[in-house]
């Protein structure tokens, strides 16, 4: 099985209706904080596609900016929590959640292991800018 994820969508509306209206099934990440996430993520499962929660990760550099309610180590178990419940909050009727993988959270990977919720899978993603 070979699976196509294409990630970011939700801020450019316009790009992410293109991606909607693919012929093929395909698994779509969206932004938790895009607008309009719900109108977006029903037209996308209304088409046969599958969808994933794309969680904002703290990046290793402070030259990009990765959005509200961003992940990061620094601010401790409790607030991470908090955050990943408000990304998982934002739309229904995904699968699971993508997470970039390389980023400042992933470092500590042992010490936040234990603050996923396990009620959905995850995709680790190699899409990091160098």
């Amino acid at each position: 099985m070979i699976a196509i994820v294409l990630d970011d969508l939700g801020i450019d509306r316009r790009r992410g209706a293109r991606a909607i209206d693919l012929p093929a099934t395909l698994t779509l990440a969206f932004l938790p904080y895009a607008r309009e996430l719900a109108d977006q993520t029903a037209a996308a499962r209304k088409r046969g596609h599958e969808l994933l929660v794309h969680l904002p990760m703290q990046p290793h550099s402070d030259d990009w900016d990765p959005g509200p309610n961003v992940l990061d180590i620094e601010l401790g178990e409790a607030e991470v929590r908090r955050r990943i419940e408000w990304s998982l909050r934002q739309f229904e009727g995904y699968v699971g959640r993508q997470q970039p993988h390389g980023q400042s959270l992933h470092r500590e990977s042992r010490r936040a292991c234990g603050w996923w919720p396990r009620r959905c899978a995850t995709m680790d993603c190699c899409s990091w800018i160098r």
